[in-house]
C-alpha cells in the first residue's frame, strides 16, 4: 500500500490472565479404643495451566509518506497462576499429594511428562514460542515526526501451594499415626521478542 497521512499508528495488544484455584479438604475419623481400627484420609490435587499466544504489529510491502509520527507497537502480557490448597486431617494415616504445572509457549503435555520435566529438569514437549513482533518489512518510510517501533513481552508465572497433613492418633492402647505429603511445582516459559 501507499499511505500518505498526517500520522500512522499500527497496534497489536494481547493480554491474557489464566488462573486456577483449587481448595481441597479431607477429614477422616474412626478406629477403636484399642487401636485396631483404620482411619485413612487421602487427597490428591493436580493443577495444569498452558498458554499459547502471540502478537504482531507490522507494515509490509508499503510506502509511507507521513507528515507527523509513525508508531508500530506490539505488546503481549501473560499471567498464569496456579493456587492450590490442600488440608488432610486424620486419626490414623494421612496422605496428600499436590502437583502444579504452569507453561507459557509449550504445547500442553500429559501429567507424566509434566512430572518428568519438573523432577529431571528436562523439556519434554513441543515449544510453540510466545512471540511478540513489531517491524517494518520491505517498506520505505518518509516520516517528518518520530518513528517508533516497539515490541514488549511480559510473562508472569505463579505457583502457590499449601499442603498440610495432620495425624492425631488416639486410643486407650496401641495408638499410632502416620502423615505423608508430597508437593511438586513447575513453571516453564518459552518466549521471544
Amino acid at each position: 500500500a501507499t499511505v500518505t497521512a498526517g500520522a500512522v499508528t499500527v497496534e497489536a495488544h494481547e493480554q491474557v490472565v489464566l488462573r486456577s484455584l483449587l481448595d481441597a479438604t479431607v477429614t477422616s475419623s474412626g478406629g477403636s479404643a484399642y487401636g485396631s481400627g483404620t482411619s485413612l484420609a487421602a487427597n490428591g490435587v493436580i493443577s495444569t495451566n498452558s498458554l499459547l499466544s502471540q502478537a504482531s504489529a507490522y507494515v509490509s510491502n508499503s510506502h509511507l509518506k507521513v507528515s507527523g509520527d509513525v508508531s508500530v507497537t506490539a505488546t503481549n502480557t501473560a499471567k498464569v497462576e496456579a493456587i492450590n490448597n490442600s488440608l488432610v486431617n486424620t486419626g490414623d494415616t494421612g496422605v496428600a499429594v499436590m502437583l502444579a504445572f504452569n507453561t507459557i509457549g509449550w504445547t500442553p503435555n500429559n501429567t507424566l511428562f509434566d512430572t518428568l520435566n519438573a523432577l529431571l529438569q528436562t523439556d519434554i514437549g513441543t515449544q510453540e514460542v510466545m512471540t511478540v513482533k513489531a517491524y517494518l518489512e520491505n517498506t520505505s518510510a518518509e516520516v517528518s515526526g518520530a518513528l517508533s517501533v516497539v515490541a514488549s513481552n511480559a510473562s508472569t508465572l505463579l505457583a502457590k501451594a499449601s499442603n498440610g497433613v495432620t495425624s492425631a492418633a488416639s486410643a486407650l492402647v496401641n495408638a499410632g499415626g502416620k502423615a505423608a505429603t508430597g508437593l511438586l511445582v513447575s513453571n516453564m516459559v518459552s518466549s521471544d521478542t
